[in-house]
């Protein structure tokens, strides 16, 4: 019988400025032959890695789901939110990284981009974290929501 579709990976992020390197089980964005490996991936520190988180940013955004959502899909963003809710209680910030990203993926609310950048900021990638609050904060929010994103954002560049 024929295996039935695997729901959309999250890109491969840009390696953080702090050296310290990721774990080497990340998720090879669609398509990919390999993941990334550490040493192919660019500093976020130097003008390209800061395009390197650009262009992470935007196939995340771009590959979620824009279609209307099937209840099996829901159920499955569900599943990968309370998944990375636990992996964040565990201080495991790379698999609820992987299941935040997986759960927006399948359901884009601007909340779950909130949880991704938050778990990005606890790996110690500040950059892809601006880059996702800075995108969030260009769309139409919540004022609240904006606020609040807007005070995460300040803590992470307080001289923006």
């Amino acid at each position: 019988p024929p295996q039935p579709p695997q729901p959309p990976q999250p890109p491969q992020p840009p390696q953080p400025a702090t050296g310290h390197s990721q774990s080497s089980s990340a998720i090879p964005s669609r398509g990919a032959s390999r993941p990334a490996t550490p040493s192919s991936m660019v500093s976020s520190s130097s003008a390209a890695g800061s395009t390197n988180t650009a262009r992470y940013v935007d196939r995340l955004i771009s590959r979620a789901n824009r279609g209307s959502v099937s209840q099996a899909d829901v159920d499955k963003a569900q599943a990968h939110f309370e998944a990375a809710r636990r992996a964040n209680d565990a201080k495991d910030y790379q698999s609820a990284c992987t299941s935040f990203e997986r759960a927006y993926l399948l359901l884009p609310k601007p909340a779950t981009l909130v949880s991704t950048a938050n778990m990005y900021v606890k790996m110690g990638n500040a950059s892809i974290a601006a880059e996702i609050y800075h995108r969030l904060l260009a769309e139409s929010l919540p004022q609240h929501m904006h606020d609040f994103i807007a005070d995460k954002l300040r803590v992470i560049q307080p001289s923006e």
